[in-house]
């Protein structure tokens, strides 16, 4: 099926892997503007926030952001607004402690949650608005899909009835030596100070649920995810978690149609992110030679992207 996708051939100055992440990164931009901003109370006593675009439609796009983004980031709203042209609504998730409100709970989100996803389906389902659902997830949102629709299997089909993952680190531990890597501690340093500024909000008033000057010491994932991450979402250290919490071992189990978009010169993936699965009827592999991390732009930037049209055109094969 991916041999009748487009191709992606970058200008010049987007083969350069550094260049094709941080330029999309910082200077592609999108006017499209959700109609809706809502809470969904949790059963834990927690809520999510989701923004929506709804016209009607009897399908849904469901929009999963990457690592200390939201739904507000341009390569969300940039794709949102292409579905919504094309007739469908759209949810963007919100995981917590992101889109500019901090959740209640000692727990944030990550890599491996697919709980509130199931719980945002299942509270979409309850509606009886929409036939079909379609996910789309970048990075850890796109690990969080693609392990949820393992996770589910025959179920999920009931209601999702196809998805497509960006940029993701399918091998969590592999990926995060990655982006330990020197080349990339810019993007590391970036990623650390966001989720350090959660953890000085989060242990005054949890101070017993995790090692917080611990992970306000880290200075890679491995250490904050060994005193942060895994204590906080029940887990036994930070090998236990990467183990668990990847999408990679489950990939096999999926029934649903999904296209996994990864470039071969994203810096922050391991030659393990890129699997074949050659018997898999459902899973389909897309993995161009450029394109950087959460990336695929053209020029000039404000023209729609690849990651848009190869969007169009697997929901038309969906479809």
């Amino acid at each position: 099926m991916t041999s009748k996708l487009p191709k992606y051939r970058p200008p010049l100055l987007l083969r350069n892997t550094h260049l094709a992440t941080i330029v999309p990164n910082l200077f592609r931009k999108s006017t499209f503007q959700y109609s809706q901003r809502s809470q969904i109370a949790t059963e834990d006593g927690d809520f999510l926030v989701v923004d929506s675009y709804r016209q009607n439609s009897d399908d849904v796009l469901v929009l999963l952001h990457g690592l200390e983004g939201s739904s507000t980031r341009p390569y969300i709203r940039n794709l949102a607004q292409v579905a919504v042209g094309i007739g469908l609504d759209v949810i963007a998730l919100n995981f917590r402690s992101c889109g500019g409100q901090m959740n209640l709970q000692a727990r944030f989100y990550h890599s491996g949650e697919t709980g509130d996803l199931g719980f945002l389906l299942n509270h979409l389902k309850s509606e009886e608005k929409y036939r079909n659902a379609y996910l789309t997830g970048f990075s850890l949102g796109g690990n969080v899909l693609l392990k949820y629709l393992g996770e589910q299997g025959e179920q999920a089909k009931e209601f999702v009835k196809g998805a497509m993952a960006i940029s993701v680190p399918v091998d969590l531990a592999a990926s995060a030596k990655e982006i330990e890597k020197f080349s990339n501690s810019l993007y590391l340093k970036r990623f650390l100070r966001s989720l350090k500024e959660k953890v000085r909000t989060k242990m005054h008033t949890f101070p017993d649920a995790a090692d917080w000057k611990g992970g306000l010491r880290a200075s890679g994932f491995y250490d904050f995810d060994d005193a942060i991450t895994a204590p906080l979402h029940g887990f036994d250290g930070v090998m236990d978690y990467y183990t668990q919490a990847s999408s990679l071992p489950l990939l096999h189990q999926m029934k649903v149609p999904t296209l996994l978009l990864n470039a071969g010169n994203d810096s922050f993936l391991s030659e393990s992110c890129y699997p074949q699965l050659k018997e898999s009827d459902y899973f389909h592999p897309l993995y161009p030679d450029f394109g950087g991390h959460v990336g695929f732009a053209r020029l000039p930037l404000n023209r729609s992207g690849f990651v848009e049209e190869v969007f169009v055109d697997f929901l038309s094969f969906l479809r």
